[in-house]
């Protein structure tokens, strides 16, 4: 196991398919992280309505090409209409990846707008990187595999990391 800021996961033994669906068995226990209903931080006082407004559950684990995330958050309206620059204005992931001493820093937003998904921050090009977000009933259900590359350098070994910074936002 390895340490992440919010608690420990596992490396994968299967790298989970990029679709959009948290399958069954797709991500094991060990890779589940915080659900957070309670550990939120409203913009607008009062806005918040409880779990079934706004709560997420998300997974991360890796192996040694990739970090995957996948998060299923529960919110009542998805809405998204901003230009990629400002997606964090909008319903979006938000997330940032540090090394522990701090000489790489990324930060990457993921919504979707309308029918297409849309990615901030982060070179696609250099680094194709697999992302699916579905929006079913009041579930938005965001799967991403970063290559761990595109988020730390080409010479970074997540092998060689006891601990790296993680941080997502809804």
């Amino acid at each position: 196991k390895y340490h992440f800021d919010t608690g420990e996961v596992s490396m994968c033994k299967t790298a989970p398919v990029i679709d959009g669906v948290i399958s069954e068995g797709e991500y094991s226990a060990d890779c589940a992280l915080n659900t957070i209903g309670e550990n939120y931080d409203s913009l607008f006082d009062g806005a918040y309505g409880g779990e079934s407004d706004l709560s997420v559950k998300y997974y991360v684990t890796f192996d040694e090409k990739n970090l995957y995330l996948a998060v299923d958050v529960i919110d009542d309206v998805h809405y998204q209409v901003e230009p990629n620059m400002t997606l964090w204005k909008g319903d979006c992931m938000q997330f940032a990846f540090s090394s522990m001493d701090g000489s790489t820093f990324r930060e990457v937003q993921v919504s979707k707008r309308d029918d297409e998904v849309v990615v901030s921050g982060y070179d696609r090009d250099a680094y194709p990187m697999q992302v699916a977000v579905e929006r079913k009933g009041k579930n938005t259900v965001y799967e991403i595999a970063f290559p761990i590359a595109g988020l730390f350098g080409e010479d970074w070994d997540i092998m060689e990391q006891e601990e790296i910074r993680f941080s997502a936002l809804v």
